[in-house]
């Protein structure tokens, strides 16, 4: 990305709160957030363009995108500079709440947080998590196996660290190619979807 304007260059980063939705304080934490890339607190003794955040949260300042109920932890997140907006894909985190059925899908978030899905991969057929045919018990925290009934131990997210949902994205925009590449990580197939006028999707 080029530009000499760094008073508006941003960055986007997805967020992570530890336990369940009922807690106010993590049902309404970002789940997306962007920050002004020149934000920080300067540190002494280095060149006064690179700049620290040391130990202070708040600084730069966050701007909240997406909440956290909205998406459930989200991994992969790549940016269409043509329509201004932000893809972000789900994935399966300890301790971070993900509904079972939003394990395949890549959203789509504009500049003044709007979330909608982009697709659901699941329901294109290809599958992003494990099946059970044992049921749930109905105290679980989500309408699935896929976290303990204890989120603060979350035990039963274990094996599907790193092996159910969405990987990382990346976006090619050149002349007529406008795709999107994201890992499955049940599958581990690298899958291209068009995001242009002819929407398709191939696993490669």
């Amino acid at each position: 990305y080029c530009t000499d304007d760094l008073s508006s260059l941003y960055f986007a980063t997805p967020l992570y709160t530890i336990g369940p939705f009922s807690d106010p304080r993590v049902g309404s934490a970002s789940g997306v957030a962007k920050f002004l890339y020149g934000g920080g607190i300067p540190i002494p003794n280095i060149p006064s363009n690179q700049f620290s955040t040391g130990i202070d949260p708040t600084n730069p300042t966050p701007v909240q995108l997406a909440v956290l109920e909205e998406l459930g932890p989200v991994w992969g997140v790549a940016w269409n500079r043509r329509n201004r907006y932000l893809f972000a894909s789900s994935f399966v985190k300890r301790h971070s709440l993900l509904d079972e059925s939003k394990s395949g899908i890549i959203y789509k978030i504009d500049i003044a947080g709007t979330i909608t899905i982009l697709v659901d991969l699941d329901t294109q057929g290809y599958i992003t998590r494990p099946t059970s045919t044992t049921p749930c018990p109905d105290n679980f925290p989500v309408s699935n196996c896929l976290h303990n009934i204890d989120i603060l131990d979350d035990r039963t997210a274990w094996d599907d660290v790193g092996k159910a949902g969405l990987g990382g994205l990346a976006l090619i925009d050149y002349s007529d190619h406008f795709y999107l590449f994201v890992i499955n990580l049940y599958s581990q197939h690298l899958i291209r979807i068009n995001v242009g006028s002819s929407f398709n999707i191939i696993q490669i």
